[in-house]
């Protein structure tokens, strides 16, 4: 009777240390989710503040070019190239859209004259909406080149000049470092 005791107790146990394990590993994911939303946002709102005129005049003169003329277009140069590999923010990427949805700027230069991988998160953005995704890429093209085994924060923002909507920054940062550390935790 006691063996059964001492063996029920253990399972008893084990289930509610993983249990407790579980529900902590999600809180921290929630609460990790949420701070990479808040950055990116700030970093956003940082972007759009500090360059505005630079990316008003980039996105109202993208309006009726093909793709190579979007990835030629020398307003492109109005931006900073540090923006291409900034670490101040850890931006793995960084892409503006116009109204119509197409890729203006790109940090992976390849990516201009593009649509979005996130419709749904874009059309919600140009309608005023900022969304957030937290997702894992086995590949990933960043502003320095391609990365593998990546969990990426992506944050999609309405890009506003003058009061006006005119378009959609979209904000890649790197979370992997985060999950290492939650995975190492549950372990």
């Amino acid at each position: 009777l006691l063996r059964r005791f001492v063996i029920v107790s253990l399972v008893v146990m084990f289930v509610t240390a993983s249990i407790l394990v579980f529900l902590n590993r999600q809180a921290e994911l929630t609460e990790h989710n949420e701070i990479a939303a808040l950055n990116n946002e700030k970093i956003a709102l940082h972007l759009m503040h500090s360059l505005d005129d630079q990316i008003n005049t980039l996105v109202t003169t993208s309006n009726g070019l093909d793709t190579q003329a979007l990835k030629t277009n020398p307003n492109i140069a109005l931006l900073p190239p540090a923006l291409e590999t900034d670490r101040e923010y850890d931006i793995l990427k960084l892409k503006i859209y116009n109204p119509s949805g197409v890729t203006v700027y790109s940090s992976a230069k390849d990516e201009i004259g593009g649509i979005s991988m996130h419709q749904d998160m874009l059309a919600r953005a140009l309608s005023g909406e900022v969304t957030h995704k937290m997702e894992f890429r086995n590949s990933f093209l960043s502003a320095t080149g391609e990365m593998h085994d990546v969990h990426v924060a992506v944050t999609y923002m309405p890009l506003t000049h003058a009061g006006k909507r005119i378009g959609v920054i979209e904000i890649y940062s790197d979370a992997s470092p985060f999950f290492k550390h939650i995975y190492a935790d549950t372990i």
